[in-house]
């Protein structure tokens, strides 16, 4: 049977940003790839609930309806808190946890149960959206700006665009809630790669290791910091995670 692994994008990207990951591995298994709720080219949510329960809820429907009951997990980012989550609440379901640059341990919402408190002057964000917002979103996120393309911004800024998508955006910020996320990634008991890029500057390549001594149920552990690059590793470096993330899947599926 071949093993199924699901891409689970960042906050601001979309399904398309893994390409480089489905040209190195959809040979070897069954991508399954969408856009969350306010993302992309999907819709936003009609209950106007985006709170990680029910963002669970939605990955878990759609499982069902694909009749997919074990699979691994790649998650960047917002994806890789949300497959923290996952595979804490789900873990006969999971066979291997990619975690790349997880923003869960971020020191700005750890351990609160109450959502962050977003000054009113990003409500504007969702009537007024230019080009340079988004070049800046993107530079923050990658080590080395250069290796930005013109296609990569216009992309995300026509995405953002899409009608319902930053007020969805907003409100997923504005219910996030991280409660006692040491706790979660503690109860992980999947094999966990981490994937950190040296240069990030959202979330410090210190929490990569902090993020792994908390994973004390899970049977084996690896981590690769990427020397030159930062936080959006799958759109800064996607070929080069891809090839690391099939060797890991590989020889996953060999043990």
């Amino acid at each position: 049977m071949v093993p199924v692994l699901i891409l689970l994008h960042a906050n601001y990207a979309n399904l398309i940003d893994w390409n480089p990951w489905i040209k190195e591995l959809s040979a070897s298994h069954r991508i399954i790839r969408f856009d969350i709720p306010g993302h992309g080219l999907s819709y936003s949510d009609p209950s106007g609930d985006y709170s990680m329960p029910r963002t669970l809820f939605l990955f878990k429907e759609l499982m069902k309806h694909l009749e997919i009951n074990r699979f691994s997990i790649a998650g960047a980012s917002l994806g890789g808190t949300i497959g923290l989550h996952y595979a804490s609440n789900y873990p006969n379901e999971i066979n291997k946890l990619i975690l790349v640059s997880p923003g869960a341990l971020n020191p700005r919402v750890r351990g609160s149960n109450e959502p962050a408190h977003l000054p009113k002057i990003f409500n504007l964000l969702t009537q007024i959206t230019p080009r340079a917002l988004v070049e800046g979103l993107l530079t923050g996120g990658f080590g080395d700006p250069s290796r930005i393309s013109e296609e990569l911004v216009t992309r995300w800024h026509e995405l953002l665009l899409k009608e319902g998508q930053r007020d969805a955006q907003m409100a997923r910020m504005k219910q996030y809630i991280s409660g006692d996320i040491d706790k979660v990634i503690q109860s992980i008991e999947s094999p966990v790669l981490i994937m950190w890029g040296k240069k990030n500057k959202v979330v410090s390549v210190d929490l990569a290791i902090e993020m792994k001594d908390l994973l004390i149920n899970s049977p084996s552990v690896k981590t690769i910091i990427y020397e030159n690059a930062g936080h959006q590793l799958a759109q800064e470096i996607g070929s080069e995670t891809a090839k690391d993330a099939l060797i890991y899947l590989t020889k996953n599926n060999q043990e």
